[in-house]
């Protein structure tokens, strides 16, 4: 849908496109020529420099919120250290996202994994890997291992290998040493490619450390002899406290570390601006026209808190369902108001007035529990758990982080916008809504009743249960009723 809205503008692709940027030249936004904002001479870049230049190789963490371009500060320095500077280092086509369930086995495996595909590449085909008897090894050993049962064991068709098509190769359980010997040869191979070493993103930590900090705490005691192997240097990305809550309390793991993290603030709105205008100069033709003004970035970036991600998203969103027969640049209001209204529309679509309700509730906090929510509306808790459960099925809000059993909710970013049109959205619960036969039965019998359980409503009406659960869930959910508890003593009362 972008492409069409894009030839609008005189651009030959999405300039706002919040995906990591290519290490391909052929690419429409290449990372060599669009990265912008942090560059050789800011603190950042010269920090993640001095490391990678300390030969042996080396462990560090780059931290901050989610969504301002750390996998792509990250990235951008795999791109320099492998194709730019004279000890390069070897780096995999992707980032390695790492699962809270991993081992070392598992963690690896995946490293072998993602560096043998890498191989394949720059070599052009599997043929030619297999000529070499480790890389060969290596390479069957990541077609046949099954990270769900943790076995190293199976056969393999040689099949594009340089085996015959009828050669059955048989590959035997592995243990973590072996396998770690794997990788220590490995090194050795790429540096006799001429390469200094090998530079590894270690990705996927936002979440699941801060969900289950003493389980990624384990991990590290598992990796940590590793993580020292020579002449492999490995960039770790994480959330704000990443290092003091995982990595520092283990003496072990931390003195292999770099001593401090390196923090990635967002980017200054001057620098978004100028990654904005970069993106312009890469994708444009000589029918160009801007297509939003210069102040409706500034006014996304306060509202994001800079989040260069969030930004980005919100100016695809924009023009992914911009008019075909408009031409010419949108002034700022223009876009606030597009934008908003194109979301309140999509928003009251899918959600019924009590949860939009809840929706604008979590949108006007930081972050929030149910309880806080059910508090702030007198609802009941198990009302508003059904509500957030909707909420997220839509992605309207996130989980952020777990205390306990607490769980806490944000509102997802491109919904900011929302915050201030509250006016747009029907919140009284007053919804035209057609109640089925049975829905009206069960609400007259409710109406002379302070409250009632569905197995009493089945027994004096006759109506089988299964036929009446589906019915009074979408009750509850359409804010006619209240639900009051979980199992067996469940109950419904009418609204308030």
């Amino acid at each position: 849908m972008f492409s069409q809205s894009a030839a609008q503008f005189g651009l030959k692709g999405n300039p706002f496109d919040s995906s990591t940027l290519s290490a391909s030249v052929h690419s429409l936004l290449p990372i060599a020529t669009a990265f912008v904002g942090r560059e050789m001479s800011s603190s950042e870049s010269r920090t993640i420099t001095n490391i990678l230049r300390i030969p042996g190789g080396g462990r560090f963490v780059v931290e901050w919120e989610v969504g301002v371009g750390k996998t792509t500060f990250v990235n951008y320095h795999r791109y320099l250290w492998e194709n730019e500077t004279q000890d390069r280092l070897l780096t995999p086509i992707q980032e390695i996202v790492v699962d809270i369930r991993w081992g070392l086995k598992e963690f690896v495996f995946n490293i072998l994994g993602a560096l043998i595909n890498k191989l394949v590449l720059l070599k052009g085909k599997e043929e030619a890997i297999a000529k070499d008897p480790l890389l060969r090894e290596i390479l069957i050993l990541t077609k046949v291992y099954s990270s769900s049962s943790i076995q190293w064991q199976g056969s393999f068709m040689g099949a594009g290998l340089g085996y015959g098509k009828n050669t059955i190769i048989t590959v035997p359980k592995i243990s973590e040493t072996q396998l770690v010997y794997y990788f220590q040869l490995l090194v050795q191979k790429v540096k006799e490619m001429g390469y200094a070493g090998i530079f590894l993103h270690i990705y996927n930590f936002d979440q699941i450390s801060q969900e289950n900090p003493k389980d990624m705490q384990l991990f590290f005691h598992k990796i940590r002899d590793i993580l020292q192997i020579h002449d492999v240097y490995y960039a770790f990305v994480g959330y704000p406290g990443f290092y003091s809550q995982i990595i520092n309390p283990i003496e072990r793991v931390r003195s292999i570390f770099f001593l401090l993290p390196i923090y990635l603030p967002p980017l200054t709105e001057d620098k978004v601006l100028e990654a904005i205008k970069k993106r312009y100069q890469l994708l444009s033709d000589a029918n160009f026209i801007k297509p939003v003004e210069d102040a409706f970035v500034r006014y996304l970036y306060h509202l994001y808190q800079g989040k260069f991600r969030s930004i980005l998203d919100s100016l695809s969103s924009l023009l992914s369902c911009f008019p075909p027969y408009r031409v010419g640049m949108l002034t700022a209001q223009d876009a606030k108001e597009f934008l908003s209204q194109t979301l309140t529309q999509q928003i009251s679509g899918v959600l019924t007035p009590k949860e939009l309700s809840v929706l604008l509730a979590v949108s006007s906090q930081e972050e929030c529990t149910g309880a806080e929510i059910a508090r702030k509306l007198k609802m009941q808790p198990e009302n508003v758990s059904r509500a957030f459960k909707e909420l997220e099925k839509h992605h309207f809000i996130y989980l952020v982080k777990r205390i306990g059993t607490r769980l806490f909710y944000k509102i997802n970013e491109q919904l900011k916008i929302i915050q201030s049109k509250t006016d747009n959205f029907p919140v009284d619960y007053k919804e035209k809504h057609t109640l089925s036969n049975l829905q009206k039965q069960f609400m007259e019998v409710l109406q002379s009743q302070e409250k009632i359980n569905l197995t009493d409503f089945c027994q004096s009406s006759t109506v089988p249960i299964h036929r009446i659960r589906s019915e009074v869930k979408e009750l509850v959910r359409f804010g006619f009723i209240e639900q009051h508890g979980y199992t067996k003593g469940t109950y419904y009362t009418k609204s308030r």
